[in-house]
C-alpha cells in the first residue's frame, strides 16, 4: 500500500532528476474517487482532499496516495453502504468521468486516460524509473 516508486509519496523527496523515464511519461498526480466518507463507518474515520496517513498502532494508510495497481474505476464508490474501502484506496485511480480519469503527467500537461488502457501501461507511467519503454498511446 506504501508505493515509492513514483513521484509523490509519504516524505517524498523526488526530484525532477529523478524521473528517467521522461516527464511526458509519468504521472505525477491523478483523481481518485475512493476516499472514505465521514458517515460511512462508525468509528467516524474519514478522508478528504487533505488529508494525509491514516496511522495508529493497528494499521496504516496512505489516504491521499494511490498507486496504479488495479484498473482505474475497478471499485465501487466508497460510500454509505459500500465495504470498507480502506481496503482499496492507495491501489487505484478513479473518476466519475465516464470511461476513465484525469492525470497531471510530470512535464505539466494533463491527460484524459482510458479506463481500459492496457494494464502494463498504465502501471509502467506510474513509475518514475523503471527504464520500460511505452508501448502505445493513453487510449
Amino acid at each position: 500500500m506504501f508505493f515509492q516508486n513514483g513521484v509523490l509519496y509519504a516524505n517524498s523527496k523526488t526530484r525532477f532528476a529523478d524521473v528517467t523515464d521522461g516527464t511526458t511519461n509519468v504521472f505525477l498526480v491523478g483523481e481518485s474517487r475512493y476516499m472514505p466518507v465521514p458517515k460511512m463507518r462508525a468509528d467516524g474515520i474519514h478522508a478528504g482532499w487533505a488529508s494525509s496517513l491514516k496511522a495508529d498502532s493497528t494499521f496504516a494508510v496512505p489516504l491521499t496516495f494511490a498507486g496504479a495497481v488495479l484498473q482505474i474505476n475497478a471499485q465501487k464508490e466508497c460510500a454509505v453502504g459500500v465495504a470498507d474501502c480502506f481496503n482499496f484506496v492507495s491501489r487505484l485511480f478513479g473518476s466519475r468521468h465516464p470511461g476513465g480519469c484525469q492525470f497531471g503527467l510530470c512535464d505539466g500537461s494533463v491527460q484524459f486516460v482510458s479506463q481500459s488502457i492496457d494494464i502494463t501501461i498504465y502501471r509502467q507511467m506510474a513509475v518514475r524509473n523503471d527504464g520500460l519503454p511505452i508501448g502505445g498511446s493513453l487510449e
